[in-house]
């Protein structure tokens, strides 16, 4: 398996380790993120780094949608207060204002529950949505097909025309895979897993994303006055249910980096 994805799999697992702890000290994360790291034989070193910015990502976005949740329980505590005292007084003007606000609340807690699984630029699943539906990082719950895809030449996006530009490419890119209408989940930086059906084929899944990257490469994208291609490779594998989850991975990325050799010895051929 790719060491990135190592990565992403140690730092998944450590999250929800820590999640069960209250306070989390940089001693605590270190020990825990050494144990899952021991598993797959990775050393610690300067790619600690990254994986601590995947967590940090990730434990901000938990700490946001605590701090939401609990700021709507007192108001919901509050509001069902009210309600008893004008049911008790047959108040009718405070108990319209009670259910308005009910309301008010209703629609607050769907977008919390919705921003529980999304991620926040692109628009598409994260990693909390994966875990509850796909897999807990360990078994699949479903069968059909994992594409996993990863943008080519990204990193030189960003570094010749910025991070802005380089978030306008996930999102425009992203939005390419909702079209599909199949689950899209960012698993991490510019890599993104497409989620198929059993009843589609391999050839049929491949036969799509192969039309959806020429009709890609025939846009050009401009930026600070000069223009630029962008394209992606990906990664077939179809799993069953209760294939485990990394195998199914490791071969995606295994397939997905063969294409990726493939496609960048043709287009820089050309």
């Amino acid at each position: 398996m790719e060491k990135q994805n190592i990565l992403r799999i140690v730092s998944n697992e450590t999250l929800a380790a820590v999640q069960r702890f209250e306070i989390v000290t940089p001693t605590l994360f270190a020990s825990i993120y050494a144990q899952k790291a021991s598993k797959y034989n990775l050393e610690l070193t300067d790619d600690l780094q990254n994986s601590h910015e995947i967590m940090q990502q990730e434990y901000l976005a938990l700490n946001t949608l605590q701090a939401k949740t609990s700021q709507n329980t007192q108001k919901l505590s509050q509001s069902t207060s009210r309600a008893i005292v004008a049911i008790k007084d047959k108040d009718e003007s405070l108990l319209q204002n009670v259910l308005q606000e009910t309301e008010s609340l209703k629609q607050e807690l769907e977008k919390l529950r919705a921003s529980i699984y999304q991620d926040a630029l692109t628009k598409t699943y994260n990693r909390k949505w994966l875990q509850d539906n796909y897999c807990n990082y360990e078994n699949m719950r479903s069968q059909g097909t994992l594409a996993l895809i990863d943008l080519n030449y990204f990193k030189s996006i960003n570094d010749t025309y910025g991070h802005i530009i380089g978030d306008k490419i996930l999102l425009f890119f992203a939005n390419k895979l909702l079209a599909l209408r199949n689950p899209v989940v960012r698993y991490g930086g510019d890599e993104f897993l497409l989620f198929f059906p059993a009843s589609v084929t391999l050839n049929e899944i491949k036969n799509r994303l192969t039309q959806m990257r020429e009709e890609i490469l025939k846009k050009s994208f401009q930026a600070n006055g000069a223009k630029f291609k962008m394209s992606f490779s990906f990664g077939l594998k179809s799993f069953q249910e209760d294939s485990d989850f990394k195998d199914i991975l490791a071969q995606a990325d295994k397939n997905m980096y063969a294409d990726k050799t493939a496609f960048k010895e043709t287009f820089e051929a050309n």
